[in-house]
């Protein structure tokens, strides 16, 4: 693996990180809407509010499942986003995700938050695979096995699990972006999400996380390796999109 770069290529023309700010913003605003939404419904059809793990869990859904159709450095081949949450008093949630260029540069983001505390501590960290890392990820996303996976299913909100885990692949493929992953949990009551979704997506949800396992492994080599964090380096959620339409 190489040294870390400080920037993606060439250095950022004028304007570029606002418009990124921007970009990140726009997408915790969509999350807040979405569980605005939710909150609102739990008010008035059942008279409850929203637990703040439950909010947890709904921000940490809506965020994950953004993705990029290009960065701001042009087309992206992968973006890989993993979380796992313990939703008890005290529980801690991880959340980690890597987008990774075609020439093997990537942009890497840790994030760890301990309940009840509202704020997360995050390093970002910018490096580029070396040769072999960079193959073996083309291998693993472009077995057949993988491109036959069915498009990944969130479940419905709201939820009642005691921890969940989530993968949320987006691959470039030549004419769409393909996106595939799987949702696990503990817990929960019979008549709630997720024991409530459907027979066939929670099928799906078994098929892709077996499949998914190299691409799962592959992720934690590189995001277990010797990185140095940059502290000035902007949080982007690995987003980085350029706007559409």
């Amino acid at each position: 693996m190489e040294s870390p770069r400080k920037s993606h290529g060439n250095p950022a023309t004028p304007g570029r990180r606002s418009a990124l700010s921007f970009r990140t913003v726009r997408t915790i605003l969509i999350a807040y809407v979405a569980v605005t939404r939710v909150k609102i419904l739990l008010r008035t059809r059942m008279g409850c509010a929203m637990p703040r793990r439950f909010l947890l869990l709904a921000v940490l859904c809506c965020t994950l499942s953004s993705a990029p159709q290009e960065t701001n450095f042009g087309p992206f081949l992968v973006r890989i986003a993993e979380a796992g949450s313990d939703l008890s008093s005290k529980g801690i949630t991880s959340t980690d995700c890597i987008l990774v260029l075609p020439d093997g540069h990537f942009h890497l983001e840790r994030r760890t938050q301990r309940l009840p505390e509202t704020k997360a501590t995050t390093q970002v960290f910018e490096s580029s695979l070396a040769a072999v890392q960079l193959q073996s990820l083309r291998s693993i996303i472009d077995s057949q096995t993988i491109k036959d996976l069915p498009t990944y299913a969130q479940p419905t909100f709201p939820m009642t699990v005691t921890w969940f885990g989530i993968l949320d692949v987006k691959i470039a493929r030549q004419s769409e972006i393909q996106r595939v992953g799987y949702f696990t949990w503990l817990g929960g009551t019979r008549d709630t999400s997720p024991n409530v979704m459907p027979e066939e997506i929670k099928n799906t949800w078994r098929t892709s996380a077996a499949a998914l396992q190299p691409l799962v492994e592959w992720f934690h080599s590189i995001k277990n390796s010797k990185l140095e964090p940059l502290p000035e380096a902007e949080i982007n959620f690995c987003l980085a999109a350029a706007e559409s339409g």
